[in-house]
């Protein structure tokens, strides 16, 4: 059943997908799983929502999936005025991005955005992540030398991958084989990573509610702390902004996602409800911590599953 505003009209969730590459055939329509397909957007499909993916040639911005939303009511008046934005990973970066995007220019239509495990270039993954940016980086700044950033062995490497035009699922692996420093020593202080850092940072900038961060504190790839931190500060510049902060304990970076899956929806519908959120109280605890049902051990750490088409009868029943 489809889920209605006030007006008749479709409700929206607009879809930021994680890292899926760097390169055009690495963009989710290219992949017959779609990236991310039953982490969240068929299960809000599923839900009633009708879904706008912003579907990124490599890697977007939080104005792409604005723009997405506005191209997508053209298509289809049908589809309500108003959005939520949802984002994993990198794209919860993006999601965080929308949130400083509505403090510049108030959108039209905006409710609210869910950033969750956000990419923000932590440590001490940092240099992997730092790699994956090469090529955005010089799309960027031409000046971007890769001999000044990456070893020659890293950097032969990296070409070979390029040329497979793989997956983000099959590059960093791949990188993680390299025996020897990915990256140069003096990486971390390159004048171009240190501009295109500036320019997409989310720490030191003014964010608008409402937002929703959820993290897991034993994410691999995204560090609790150092999200903690940047939001710390955002809010700092935000002090009457409508935040909430869930923290996942022993929780991984995708299935941070899944695991939270309540509480995103409910927190979508509320925002179609017209239910509001409290300013946030730099007095208040900072972080609603979810308690599980049973001992984290009894857990699977990550995600053990993964969709492969049905080829006999029998496995569709």
């Amino acid at each position: 059943m489809p889920r209605l505003d006030a007006n008749g009209g479709n409700q929206v969730v607009a879809w930021a997908h994680g890292t899926s590459g760097t390169t055009v055939s690495t963009a989710p329509s290219k992949l017959k799983n779609l990236w991310n397909h039953f982490i969240a957007p068929c299960q809000l499909v599923l839900q009633g929502y009708v879904v706008v993916a912003t579907d990124y040639a490599g890697l977007g911005v939080a104005t792409d999936v604005v723009y997405s939303f506005q191209a997508a009511r053209k298509a289809f008046p049908q589809l309500s005025e108003s959005f939520v934005m949802l984002g994993h990973s990198q794209e919860g970066g993006t999601a965080w991005g929308v949130t400083q995007s509505h403090t510049v220019s108030n959108m039209p239509g905006y409710l609210g955005a869910i950033a969750i495990s956000v990419l923000d270039n932590p440590e001490p993954f940092g240099s992997l992540i730092a790699a994956t940016m090469a090529p955005g980086i010089a799309a960027l700044y031409p000046e971007f030398d890769h001999n000044a950033f990456f070893t020659p062995e890293s950097l032969e490497l990296f070409n070979k991958i390029g040329k497979l035009d793989c997956a983000s699922s099959t590059t960093i692996p791949i990188l993680l084989t390299l025996s020897g420093n990915l990256l140069k020593p003096d990486w971390a202080s390159n004048e171009w990573l240190l501009k295109y850092d500036d320019l997409t940072a989310h720490s030191g900038r003014k964010i608008s509610g409402p937002l929703l961060v959820i993290q897991g504190d034993n994410d691999p790839i995204v560090n609790y702390d150092n999200t903690i931190e940047k939001l710390e500060a955002a809010l700092d510049l935000s002090l009457t902004s409508h935040v909430q902060l869930f923290r996942l304990p022993g929780t991984s970076d995708t299935p941070a996602v899944t695991g939270s899956q309540k509480i995103w929806m409910n927190w979508i519908a509320d925002r179609f409800a017209g239910v509001q959120i409290q300013p946030f109280d730099k007095n208040s605890s900072f972080a609603n911590v979810v308690t599980p049902a049973r001992n984290l051990s009894s857990y699977v750490p990550e995600l053990n599953w993964f969709i492969v088409p049905a080829t006999e009868s029998d496995q569709t029943l």
